[in-house]
């Protein structure tokens, strides 16, 4: 694991990041588009994904994951050469590995999409669905929880995980974006919901697995920057799965009772969400996990953020602990009722600015709740 990468520019760390973001984006939409060609029309709204928006997606996997091996090359480039480093990283390292796998598994499907109209042939479109899944499983075994410890079994973990998440939020993002026909909502909705349970299910416990290699210190890791991303994309996981109710059950519900309705809004919000998360798990994705926060302190700074809110004093004191206090449990009731607020712009038909709104103010609210309960 490299510990400090160092970058000539802070305008090349920001591309890094964004393109971690992009890249769980063009998984998910891939995975979303082959479900799609593959699930019988009548139980999906019209979902209609162009052969090129999934070939725009499969040169993003080719490109975006390449991202994290250029990173380790810049950064022992200096010292023995540019392509004796290249030749090292991409024979020697996991993450280069598991990069030609996915180079080759790239090349392989572009070359099935390339050559066929997929969205009339069931089987290509299941053959393809195998060759993303291998995809997954060459991020999985290069990912943090494969090479701190759990190897083997972290490389599976985290490849469920993943899997779990791509096939959640693709058919999201198909139902949000590309679907046509807006009066087939409810039975879309009959079975997406279950396998939307199922799959937060998966995320939550495969989640708790990863955490437990890699930051089995949770609330001491929010002194790092790391620990603070991992902090920000939980508390935005909470509206997540919010809107998530609304679309799958209250959506649902109103559909039932009003055949015309249209809560095309509301899967588009949601999607956004998933967006937000996508982009805060590719800035943890290029940051060392504290696996034992002391020793990372050794060579690493306290978060600029945890600096500014703690509640402890200078210098702090491992470990940290949660002691609520009166603006602590202010401003987590005020959480509370921002969030409360999402669902009933929803119940009074407000516009859905006002429940994205909401949802930022709530994660703002809920998050320097906890920073101020730190002692």
């Amino acid at each position: 694991m490299i510990q400090k990468p160092v970058w000539k520019g802070m305008d090349t760390m920001v591309v890094v990041y964004i393109s971690e973001a992009f890249l769980y984006l063009c998984f998910s939409l891939l995975l979303g588009g082959l479900l799609s060609y593959v699930i019988p029309r009548t139980y999906q709204p019209g979902i209609e994904f162009p052969q090129k928006h999934m070939v725009l997606c499969i040169l993003g996997i080719a490109l975006f994951s390449f991202m994290p091996v250029i990173r380790i090359v810049m950064v022992f480039a200096p010292d023995i050469g540019f392509w004796l480093t290249f030749k090292s990283v991409m024979t020697t390292f996991e993450e280069g590995k598991a990069y030609v796998l996915t180079l080759v598994l790239s090349v392989l499907i572009l070359l099935v999409i390339l050559n066929n109209d997929i969205r009339t042939h069931v089987h290509l479109a299941v053959t393809s669905l195998f060759i993303v899944l291998g995809m997954i499983v060459a991020l999985g075994f290069s990912s943090h929880v494969y090479s701190l410890a759990a190897g083997v079994v972290g490389g599976v973990v985290h490849s469920v995980h993943f899997l779990a998440v791509s096939v959640w939020t693709g058919l999201l993002f198909m139902g949000g974006w590309y679907a046509k026909d807006r009066t087939r909502w409810l039975p879309f909705l009959k079975w997406f919901t279950p396998l939307s349970v199922a799959c937060m299910a998966t995320i939550g416990v495969s989640g708790l697995i990863i955490m437990q290699y890699t930051v089995p210190q949770y609330i001491n890791s929010w002194i790092l920057t790391y620990g603070q991303a991992l902090l920000l994309k939980h508390i935005l996981i909470i509206p997540l799965v919010t809107f998530a109710f609304i679309n799958g059950f209250v959506v649902r519900r109103r559909i039932t009772q009003s055949p015309g309705y249209n809560g095309l809004a509301w899967i588009q919000a949601e999607s956004a969400i998933v967006f937000c998360i996508f982009a805060v798990t590719g800035f943890m994705g290029q940051q060392s996990p504290p696996h034992d926060v002391s020793l990372t302190l050794l060579e690493n700074k306290p978060s600029v953020l945890f600096n500014a809110l703690y509640q402890g004093g200078s210098p702090f004191q491992l470990p940290l602990s949660i002691a609520v206090n009166m603006p602590s449990l202010l401003l987590g009731v005020l959480a509370l009722a921002l969030l409360c607020m999402v669902v009933f712009t929803f119940i009074n038909k407000q516009k859905m600015s006002a429940a994205l709104v909401y949802s930022g103010s709530f994660i703002l609210a809920a998050y320097l709740s906890l920073m101020l309960a730190v002692k």
